[in-house]
């Protein structure tokens, strides 16, 4: 039987045409074949780049009996092939480091500080914390623990010698986000931008904009960036692309409406803000849940958020793409997407992919 990839599908008319039916089908067709392809892990990293995660997989790694690698490994002793910057203190000398958004930016600044402070312990938490509220407890739903946090005190805090300030601003709605970046851009040298799954008018029971890049776009993002510099958004913005959940509670979590968003966010930020910069770990999380899901769901403690390995992941990520080389002179040229498998168009739509 012909391996129809997910790609080729969405070339089709009918997947233009009939957007919202067939692409349940794309998905389906992606989703399974994922699932039943035998993947190998035959890309290695280079000073370049990781490796393309069409080939790459959660393999066993002697290296994960040991520290600070095992952080980052699958409690089965597995790990996810990627580039990890070996100084970021170096790159972040007399930087500021701004993360905006909800849990899920919240989780990736509490790993990004334990890794800038090698302290893979506690390094999440204020100095005076409760005993429990260490290792991964620092990325747990525990509402005691959250509070204890260093994110929890909306200040910068300092690392890399007093070199590297880092905080934290907590915003679960879109709505709250208008007019934020012009009072912050010139004072960050990288802010990590993201929205998760929430509405973005704080309306739980109308849900709107969840998983919903078009919805935000025009509720969120727009207003969010309006009348900023895209240049400068380009330069010092990174978006934290969503990640794959175990389950889903509501119907606009499903896996369908998450590949959706990880697919088509990256374009309508860009349209609204000029962020270029795109951070994922989508791969790695979709690959942990359809090929490893007993490690996946030791790795979770709600089915929803991920641990210290997956958030390690989403900081070196980051870093990564906050220190590559990103043409942002014109702010008006279209910009395409290319993460992996896909290839997403100015227009936001699923019309054009290799």
């Amino acid at each position: 039987m012909r391996t129809i990839s997910l790609e080729k599908v969405l070339q089709t008319s009918s997947c233009s045409v009939f957007r919202s039916a067939v692409f349940v089908v794309c998905v389906f067709l992606l989703f399974s074949g994922r699932a039943k392809r035998n993947f190998q892990n035959s890309a290695q990293a280079s000073g370049q780049g990781g490796v393309e995660p069409l080939y790459a997989d959660w393999t066993p790694d002697h290296s994960c009996r040991h520290e600070p690698h095992s952080f980052t490994c699958t409690p089965s002793g597995k790990s996810w092939p990627h580039r990890t910057p070996l100084n970021p203190c170096q790159g972040l000398v007399d930087k500021k480091v701004l993360f905006v958004g909800d849990s899920f930016a919240q989780y990736a600044h509490n790993a990004f500080i334990v890794w800038l402070s090698g302290n893979y312990k506690d390094g999440a938490m204020q100095a005076s914390h409760d005993e429990e509220c260490i290792g991964e407890y620092q990325f747990g739903e525990n509402v005691s623990c959250r509070y204890q946090e260093i994110s929890a005190t909306g200040k910068e805090h300092f690392f890399c010698n007093g070199r590297t300030a880092v905080k934290f601003v907590g915003y679960a709605h879109g709505g709250n986000y208008p007019g934020f970046f012009n009072q912050t851009l010139r004072d960050y040298d990288l802010i990590v931008y993201s929205i998760g799954r929430h509405p973005y008018d704080g309306n739980y029971d109308e849900r709107s904009g969840v998983n919903d890049a078009e919805s935000l776009y025009h509720n969120a993002f727009l207003n969010s960036c309006k009348d900023t510099n895209a240049t400068e958004m380009c330069e010092k913005v990174v978006w934290l692309d969503t990640h794959v959940r175990i389950s889903a509670l509501y119907t606009d979590e499903k896996y369908d409406k998450q590949i959706r968003f990880h697919i088509e966010s990256p374009t309508w930020v860009f349209r609204g803000c000029g962020i270029r910069r795109v951070a994922s770990v989508w791969d790695a999380t979709e690959l942990l849940v359809t090929q490893h899901p007993v490690d996946a769901h030791e790795m979770s403690w709600d089915k929803v958020h991920y641990g210290l390995a997956i958030n390690l992941l989403k900081a070196h990520e980051i870093f990564n793409e906050w220190a590559k080389k990103v043409q942002c002179a014109d702010a008006n040229q279209s910009f395409v997407y290319n993460h992996a498998k896909h290839i997403e168009v100015e227009q936001g739509r699923l019309e054009s992919y290799d």
